[in-house]
């Protein structure tokens, strides 16, 4: 699936694609000038669902996504929509967070600190 992408947007192009399994899609936004905006997360079953779609689809474009990726956006808490979200988050780690009102960033951070130590 991966090796058949063409080639990443110009600088001045919007892009805007959506990957997944079916349901639980993760968006990809290409703002221009090499900016982009992530919204959700899901696996790649294909790989066992080691790398977050939305990392994997970057990185197979050559975006350095701690630098390119400026906001990640959570839309809402189900678990096929956050689903390597800590993952994209840490390697995100410039861009701004967006989440639904049912958890502050403040304590998505925590939740996230929970995760990545146990």
């Amino acid at each position: 699936m991966w090796s058949s992408l063409g080639p990443p947007p110009r600088h001045d192009e919007l892009e805007v694609t959506v990957i997944g399994p079916g349901h639980g899609e993760s968006v990809l936004v290409h703002l221009g000038d090499g900016q982009w905006l992530v919204v959700d997360s899901c696996t790649d079953p294909s790989d066992g669902g080691r790398v977050p779609a939305p990392l994997k689809y970057l990185r197979a474009l050559g975006v350095d996504v701690e630098v390119a990726v400026k906001v990640v956006v959570i839309s809402h808490w189900d678990d096929d929509h956050v689903r390597g979200i800590a993952e994209v988050v840490r390697a995100c780690s410039r861009a701004k967070l967006c989440c639904s009102i049912g958890l502050t960033e403040r304590e998505f951070n925590k939740l996230v600190e929970r995760i990545s130590v146990g």
